[in-house]
């Protein structure tokens, strides 16, 4: 009878296991449900049919989790480390050890992970790998968010805290990537001969495991290193992930509070904010420094990228949508404020674009409004025209294998705005002719006139935090009058052919084209004197130096679409302080200063000009019993060159 009762025990508990899941009878759990809402299913590996997941659901190895509309899923670790998945999201759970880096795979949709500082990993500064279809990430706990859309194969990546390296990743690139065959070369002597010849090393085996491979891509030096507060993405037009650069320190704010992924696009409870908010935000988040460029940078040769600063994360499309060329930039955070590109909710983050205006994944900004005719639709095509170019269509949304010449004549320069925020400094030669016109009371009237006169200029536009920004300069001339015939026949002195002036001065941003500027000029000058020495007029070409004040502008009047080419001009009026220079009395003069040139920009920091000069400028003053009308005037060819930093 006990016989009996223990063989039904034994085929009783055997029944019971063949009943259960294979994985829950076999397997250890690596993480468990701990947040569902609306509608997610999960897929065990070895299973055909997904169900439905419920709240403290475990789940294991190669576990596949799907999102529907309006619904999420937050999964804990073993160590407490979490991952949500946002709305449409599909990710697998490959596998999180306890002594090695643990790796999930988004094909779909948004995550947001927390993953804990004090992991047991070995040898291994990466304590979690996150891979997309075009990017690999590693994480050394921290807490972040990215996206991956399958639309437009960009993966997109927010860093709360702490730092997650990048770099892009084909998932369907074979395991094994051995490292390229190297030779050695070996001399052999026999029998009075020398021979040479090159034999083969035996080669080190590449990384054959998924995690092996991921922290062998992480070691390239095409990663990145993403940053607090920074934004990176991996474009499949682009050879390499975009350099890390801080979006809008409010967006950025919404979008760490929005844990949830609180969906509420389209829907009339819209708080709506902006990226002028940041000005009436009196305590700023703290983002990590930015080590690119801050108004954006391309480099079409080494696939160099980095978009401008302060723009907004649209995590529905994986778009980035920096600010617009004229966009202020806020000294604070080292970001600049968009005012023209779109609008975010200020409780989820969500991005908002322009009114009558979509983003779409594939194509950019497009239209929404069909019913648009008229002078509205004609402001709608233009809006979008000019926020495709502000999201870089025609790089972020290329294929490089269909459109490569599209892409490499995009380059961009640097905006009129964010010349402000550099320092640029130019050199500039003008070999020019100068004329005196002189008229007095005693001793008539007569004309000297230069040639081969010269001058050379070094310009200091200082970097600033605001509209206004300060200008210095140094400018030497050479101009010799002695081949002049009536410098013998009036039997001028001549002291010195060179003129040395210095000016510092303010420059004030007044739109995306035109500046305004203003100076105070020492300026040296001849003017024709007539002293008294013994009894004896002596007539001289004095030096002196009189101080002036210049108030004009600059136009960028026409410019190519690239913007590497631009036909400037420039504008000034100039006037001068009284001045007593020993007998004679200078008084208060004007004149003009205007040039015209076409400039060109080498690359994005380093522009060339070429272009025409002319300047005049007219005096009276009182000598020594006389008055004197004397005016000054030159004009010449000018080049220069001129580098920012």
């Amino acid at each position: 009878m006990i016989l009996l009762m223990a063989k039904y025990i034994q085929f009783l508990i055997y029944s019971i296991s063949l009943s259960l899941p294979v994985p829950a009878f076999t397997k250890t759990a690596i993480a468990t449900v701990v947040k569902v809402h609306g509608h997610v299913s999960k897929l065990v590996q070895g299973h055909m049919n997904a169900t439905k997941v419920k709240n403290g659901d475990l789940l294991f190895k190669e576990t596949s989790l799907f999102t529907k509309d309006s619904s999420f899923v937050q999964v804990q670790f073993n160590d407490h480390s979490t991952v949500s998945l946002g709305p449409n999201g599909k990710l697998i759970l490959n596998e999180f050890p306890k002594t090695q880096p643990g790796f999930v795979t988004l094909l779909k949709g948004n995550l947001r992970s927390k993953i804990e500082k004090n992991r047991e990993t070995e040898k291994s500064t990466n304590k979690f790998y996150v891979r997309t279809r075009s990017a690999a990430m590693g994480v050394r706990g921290t807490e972040f968010q990215t996206t991956y859309n399958p639309e437009n194969k960009i993966t997109s990546l927010l860093t709360y805290n702490g730092e997650v390296a990048m770099t892009k990743y084909d998932l369907d690139e074979p395991l094994d990537v051995s490292q390229k065959p190297q030779y050695k070369r070996e001399v052999i002597r026999r029998n009075g001969k020398v021979e040479v010849r090159q034999v083969k090393l035996k080669a080190k085996r590449g990384p054959s495991t998924t995690r092996e491979h991921l922290e062998y891509a992480l070691n390239g030096q095409e990663a990145v290193v993403v940053k607090k507060g920074q934004y990176s993405g991996v474009v499949h037009s682009l050879k390499r992930t975009s350099l890390p650069v801080k979006i809008n320190p409010v967006q950025y704010r919404a979008l760490y509070q929005n844990q949830d992924f609180k969906d509420k696009y389209l829907k009339k409870d819209l708080f709506v904010s902006s990226g002028d908010d940041l000005l009436k935000d009196k305590t700023p988040v703290v983002m990590a420094p930015q080590n690119a460029p801050l108004e954006g940078y391309f480099n079409p040769t080494t696939g160099e990228f980095a978009p401008k600063a302060g723009g907004f994360v649209d995590f529905s499309t994986g778009l980035y949508v920096p600010p617009e060329e004229s966009a202020e930039y806020h000294n604070r955070t080292k970001t600049f404020i968009p005012n023209q590109t779109g609008r975010f909710d200020s409780e989820t983050g969500q991005y908002i674009p322009p009114k009558g205006l979509v983003l779409d994944a594939k194509k950019g900004f497009i239209i929404s409004d069909t019913n648009a005719k008229g002078e509205k639709k004609q402001i709608l095509l233009a809006l979008r025209s000019d926020l495709n170019k502000v999201i870089a269509q025609d790089i972020i949304l290329t294929d490089p294998e269909k459109d490569q010449k599209n892409v490499m004549v995009s380059a961009r320069v640097l905006s009129n705005r964010e010349r402000f925020t550099k320092n640029m400094v130019s050199f500039s030669i003008r070999p020019y002719t100068e004329t005196i016109d002189y008229t007095d009371s005693t001793n008539g009237t007569f004309q000297l006139q230069s040639s081969g006169g010269k001058s050379f200029e070094l310009d200091w536009e200082h970097n600033s935090t605001n509209r206004f920004q300060l200008t210095t300069g140094f400018i030497a001339k050479m101009i010799d009058y002695k081949d002049d015939p009536k410098m013998t026949t009036y039997d001028l002195d001549f002291p010195s052919d060179n003129l040395f002036s210095f000016y510092g001065g303010l420059k004030y941003y007044l739109g995306s084209r035109i500046n305004l500027k203003s100076r105070v000029v020492f300026d040296q000058g001849h003017y024709v004197n007539f002293r008294k020495v013994n009894n004896v007029t002596d007539p001289q070409l004095s030096r002196i130096t009189v101080t002036k004040l210049t108030f004009g502008g600059e136009l960028e009047a026409i410019r190519t679409n690239s913007g590497k080419y631009s036909l400037d001009l420039g504008f000034e009026v100039v006037s001068n302080m009284l001045k007593n220079a020993g007998n004679l009395e200078i008084s208060r003069g004007f004149g003009y200063d205007v040039d015209i040139s076409m400039r060109y920009w080498l690359e994005v920091y380093w522009w060339m000009k070429a272009g025409f000069n002319m300047e005049s400028m007219s005096n009276d003053f009182t000598g020594l019993n006389y008055t004197a009308t004397h005016s000054t005037s030159s004009s010449g060819f000018l080049l220069s060159t001129g580098y920012a930093f």
